[in-house]
């Protein structure tokens, strides 16, 4: 299972999905592997998506869960309050790239 948050982009519009304990960049525990509509990972700051709303009805990041299940991924959502886990910056100093 892949830990995911689902986020609105500080612009109102969007829903993206993080993956906290995947770091995007080597050495760049700040940076985590994201995922927006349609099949485009990409890197979000840490202080980025701290700013963030969370998206807690599955109803409006359902679309975005269904493309990550499609691609493969087996999900499993958790809050936005979960995100600080040091759990996932030690994991960030460890791991680099998309999950799967």
């Amino acid at each position: 299972m892949t830990d995911v948050v689902f986020l609105r982009e500080l612009d109102g519009n969007d829903i993206f999905a993080v993956f906290p304990a995947h770091a995007a960049c080597v050495g760049r525990a700040d940076l985590m592997v994201c995922y927006a509509r349609v099949s485009q990972h990409s890197s979000a700051s840490y202080n980025y998506c701290n700013l963030c709303d969370e998206v807690t009805d599955a109803n409006e990041y359902a679309d975005l869960f269904n493309e990550l299940e499609c691609a493969g991924y087996e999900l499993y959502v958790i809050s936005k309050d979960r995100f600080n886990d040091s759990k996932y910056a030690a994991s960030r100093r460890r791991e680099v790239g998309p999950p799967m």
